[in-house]
């Protein structure tokens, strides 16, 4: 798989100068008037340059001839990256109680959003192995099985679409809080849900 995303940071004023501000103590009005006229002006040369010379998808020609191949590969490193995340925001989406077993419903609203985010994982894994597993339970006349996993996977690519939108991270990216020294680099991954 060869696509490539390049991104330019945008630079924003005010974090650049907000040390600046207070170390001079200069006064709020000043501030207020000046900080969006700056950030015009770096916005309309510095930042459009660079965007215009960095940003972009480029999608090759073999990226497309199994394009549900290629896009559930990047889809669960992404959404295993959102999962290992996760613990470290404050953002949990609201999971409708259908999407989740019944005994569930009690748990928190952390432990409903990584079952989903789970299920989305298992999904995308189960799919991507699907020239493994398929044959076999096809050629073995084992159509119930078949369509057990078929209809589990898309229940999770469902559950992918219908909390879409939910899959963000808020807060600065560079402000995180530390691990603590008792977690270990696969804490992160080992999260259950209910």
């Amino acid at each position: 798989m060869k696509v490539d995303i390049q991104a330019f940071e945008k630079t924003v004023v005010s974090s650049i100068l907000a040390p600046y501000i207070k170390q001079y103590k200069v006064p709020l009005s000043i501030s207020v008037w000046a900080l969006p006229k700056l950030q015009m002006l770096v916005d309309s040369t510095w930042n459009k340059y660079h965007e215009s010379k960095t940003s972009g998808v480029t999608i090759h020609t073999k990226d497309i001839y199994d394009m549900d191949i290629s896009l559930g590969k990047i889809t669960k490193e992404m959404l295993i990256k959102f999962k290992a995340e996760f613990w470290l925001t404050e953002n949990t989406f609201v999971v409708d109680n259908s999407d989740i077993p019944s005994d569930c419903y009690a748990e928190t609203r952390e432990d409903k959003c990584v079952y989903v985010l789970d299920r989305m994982i298992e999904s995308y894994t189960l799919h991507l192995a699907r020239s493994q597993w398929e044959p076999s339970l096809f050629s073995g006349g084992n159509m119930l099985l078949l369509t057990e996993r078929n209809k589990y996977i898309q229940e999770g690519f469902i559950l992918f679409g219908k909390y879409y939108t939910d899959l963000w991270i808020t807060g600065d990216p560079n402000i995180r809080p530390t691990r603590s020294s008792s977690m270990s680099e696969t804490d992160d991954i080992v999260l259950q849900g209910c």
